[in-house]
Formats: C-alpha cells, sequence, structure tokens
C-alpha cells in the first residue's frame, strides 16, 4: 500500500458537499477516511428541511457523527474520523485537529476561517493511487479549494484556489 495522503476541499454549497461525498462513497475512494465539518448557523439550518441535524442523511458514509461546541466556531455539526478529534479535544478547534493530517499550521488556520465562514469542509484520507480521483471529484462537484497533504511533507502536494 502507498503513502497515506489527505485530500480536503471546501465548499460554499452544502448539497455540493454532499453529492461529492457520494460519489466519493460509490467509488470505494476513502472508505471509512471521510470527514465532514459544517457550522450550525441559524441560516444553514433554515436552509435545510432537516434542522436538527444535517449530516444524518451521510451517516451511510460517515462514522461518529454528531454536533459539536466548538470555542472558536460554535455549534458545529461533524462526521468521520476528524469528528472523532474533535469530540476528544473541542478545545483545540479545526486547526490543531488538521494539523493532525498534516497541514501546516498557516494551511490549518486557512480551513478554520473557511468553516467559520459557513463553508462545508471535506476531507479524507487515501492511498497515493486513489488521491488524485478524489480529489477531481471534489472539484467537479464545486469545491472551491482543493489540496492534497502528505504528513510528511510541510507543504501542499497539489492545491487548487
Amino acid at each position: 500500500m502507498g503513502a497515506r495522503i489527505t485530500v480536503i476541499g471546501v465548499f460554499t454549497s452544502y448539497p455540493q458537499a454532499v453529492k461529492s461525498l457520494e460519489k466519493i462513497d460509490a467509488k470505494r475512494l476513502a472508505n471509512n477516511e471521510i470527514s465532514v465539518v459544517k457550522t450550525l448557523s441559524d441560516r444553514f439550518r433554515a436552509e435545510m428541511a432537516q434542522e436538527l441535524f444535517p449530516l444524518e442523511e451521510l451517516e451511510g458514509v460517515l462514522v461518529s457523527t454528531g454536533t459539536i461546541e466548538l470555542p472558536d466556531l460554535g455549534k458545529t455539526a461533524a462526521g468521520g474520523p476528524l469528528a472523532k478529534i474533535l469530540q476528544k479535544q473541542p478545545e483545540h478547534g479545526i486547526t490543531r485537529a488538521l494539523m493532525h493530517y498534516g497541514l501546516s499550521e498557516t494551511e490549518a488556520n486557512f480551513f478554520n476561517e473557511k468553516v467559520a465562514e459557513g463553508r462545508t469542509l471535506i476531507l479524507c484520507e487515501t492511498n497515493n493511487e486513489k488521491a488524485n480521483q478524489l480529489a477531481n471529484i471534489l472539484e467537479e462537484a464545486g469545491a472551491q479549494h482543493v489540496e492534497k497533504w502528505n504528513k510528511s511533507l510541510d507543504k501542499p502536494m497539489y492545491t487548487n484556489h
């Protein structure tokens, strides 16, 4: 098996994010290594038919879904391995959790800001052979920012802004 690669993307549209997750799951590109983070602003809840928990529809794709109160973001819906990290140490927030995946502090802060702005963050850990296909799915679904990271590097392997 090749190196583990983290592919991360942010979406302005929650439905686009959901479509990308469904494609990733259907193609078995990340198995149980798919994570999602979305703040639960009043506006977002009003837009969603499911006001209690917007990731409910993805329970077959995501493990460990739930809501977490994060100091810098407030009430946040999260699912997947990233959610487990946030649940264990919510006081560290998304920045520190993303650094666990190999992102630099600067890049982790960038993604934290995007989530704070109301965007949906998707993070997938996969092997090197599947990383390009996974990044392409995120881009095709409308992700505005996609990066691939390897824990041993201190800069992105690939980025689209």
